[in-house]
């Protein structure tokens, strides 16, 4: 009938007559590919929606998150949405769809990617919008690992978490308390077991009120007995105590080294220094 408002399945239907194909006009840096964002979608959307009469209300039918370990050592929010998207036409009835977004941030832009992600895929699937050059889902399957699989490097989270203990910084500090503990610049990736099992031990003391905090003359932290007087240069090796002196050799026997060994030691020290088992310590000056 002349007059008469187009029911909601023939407003979509209409929008879908206007809206063409979407390509990969998206480029992510960090990783190198192409992706349709959810801009993209709404921009060739959007025109025909409004032309034919055609609006869209959200409802979030649930909310799940979960905390999980990243490589690096660190946490990220894992979240899944589930939403309800209800189109509405001209002639005030409506068509619903239900979409899932899934993603993982290290932040606080979980939940907006949750709802971008489902937001593009109600479009896409309720318009039929064609894409080009998009693989199937089947063409490829995902190696998954295990959700309760512990970090890749457990010595580094567990550095991470007495850093954020300490109120040190995992990044800038790290540099720094490696090279005050074992007397060399070496990045963490380059340790071998032993020599971070050494500095984690070190701070682990320092956490457990063994050992204090101190600062070489470098600014760089380092683990030191309580009112012990001390003194360590930038870049000098620490003298180990009751620990392997090779990368591999915990547990192994170590040698007897007597006053003279060490001539930055004097006899008095070292009667009055037990042996122990604890982290490597700093070198002591004779006075």
């Amino acid at each position: 009938m002349a007059g008469e408002r187009p029911s909601i399945h023939e407003a979509m239907a209409a929008v879908m007559a206007d809206v063409g194909a979407v390509g990969k006009g998206g480029w992510n840096e960090q990783q190198k590919y192409a992706f349709r964002g959810i801009d993209q979608f709404m921009t060739a959307v959007h025109p025909a929606m409004v032309k034919h009469g055609v609006f869209v209300c959200p409802e979030v039918l649930s909310n799940d998150a979960e905390v999980r370990p990243t490589k690096s050592g660190g946490l990220t929010t894992h979240r899944v949405i589930t939403v309800r998207y209800t189109f509405f036409g001209p002639a005030g009835d409506s068509v619903s769809c239900v979409t899932v977004g899934e993603s993982a941030d290290s932040y606080d832009k979980a939940s907006n990617k949750c709802l971008a992600a489902a937001y593009k895929y109600a479009l896409m699937q309720v318009f039929c919008i064609p894409l080009e050059s998009e693989k199937d889902g089947d063409s490829a399957s995902p190696d998954m690992g295990t959700l309760d699989a512990p970090p890749r490097d457990e010595h580094l989270a567990e550095f991470n978490r007495l850093c954020d203990v300490l109120g040190l910084d995992t990044r800038k500090d790290r540099a720094g308390f490696v090279a005050a503990t074992l007397g060399r610049e070496e990045k963490w990736s380059k340790l071998d077991k032993a020599d971070r099992l050494r500095v984690v031990a070190a701070l682990k003391a320092v956490e457990d009120g063994e050992w204090e905090l101190r600062f070489d003359n470098a600014g760089r932290p380092f683990a030191a007995p309580h009112g012990e007087p001390f003194e360590i240069e930038a870049g000098s090796e620490p003298r180990q105590e009751g620990m392997p002196q090779e990368a591999g050799e915990l547990g192994a026997e170590q040698p007897d080294t007597s006053p003279g060994d060490d001539p930055g030691v004097t006899a008095a020290e070292d009667s009055a220094s037990p042996s122990h088992d604890g982290p490597p310590r700093p070198r002591r000056r004779a006075s």
